[in-house]
């Protein structure tokens, strides 16, 4: 059932960032993909070990490192996007936030 989304996933995904245009950079929803990526190529690996369908074991064993390659690309534009916001310059916080003890607009200083 689920193989149908296949498609309509890249489909989509060359929609908006081919397209659209839409930069592709890090973003948490990623993760959604993710997972779900991961357990159908583990459900196909148990379906067709329990129904004795070989291209479905392979579909699912193959189908895994795609999954784990995917986990991996997430994770490193994880990690670079939080050193990215780590990086910036020294004392600075929140926007409008200024260094320790300094009032803002209005306030006493």
């Amino acid at each position: 059932f689920g193989t149908w989304l296949i498609p309509l996933l890249v489909g989509l995904g060359v929609w908006r960032h081919l397209v659209r245009g839409i930069r592709l950079r890090y973003e948490s929803p990623l993760w959604s993909i993710v997972f779900p990526l991961g357990m159908y190529c583990a459900a196909s690996h148990a379906l067709g070990g329990a129904l004795g369908v070989r291209w479905l074991v392979t579909l699912g064993r193959d189908g895994t490192w795609v999954a784990f390659a995917v986990w991996l690309a997430v994770f490193a534009a994880m990690v670079t996007s939080l050193l990215r916001a780590g990086a910036g310059p020294a004392g600075a916080g929140p926007a409008g936030a200024g260094p320790a003890g300094a009032s803002g607009p209005g306030g006493a200083g």
